[in-house]
């Protein structure tokens, strides 16, 4: 969907901007990556407005998840789900 697509680092990702570090683009769109996280038992925030991430997070330690600091703006992903 459009909402999800808003979201920066999927849309690198997915339109290939990462493609030069090694990331291959994923072969899934936006909304069957939310279904997977959601089955997975995750949840799927949406920031709305204008806002930028200063830092991305790859939190690998099992069975916890970092809250985001609206005050420091930061993406994270629970890798440990995967």
């Amino acid at each position: 969907s459009s909402d999800m697509l808003g979201c920066g680092f999927f849309k690198l990702w997915l339109t290939g901007r990462f493609d030069d570090m090694g990331y291959e683009r994923p072969e899934f769109d936006a909304d069957q990556g939310a279904n997977a996280v959601k089955e997975a038992g995750g949840t799927i925030e949406m920031h709305h407005g204008s806002h930028t991430e200063k830092v991305v997070y790859i939190n690998l330690v099992a069975n916890k998840t970092l809250e985001p600091n609206e005050n420091d703006q930061r993406f994270i992903v629970d890798g440990w789900v995967a």
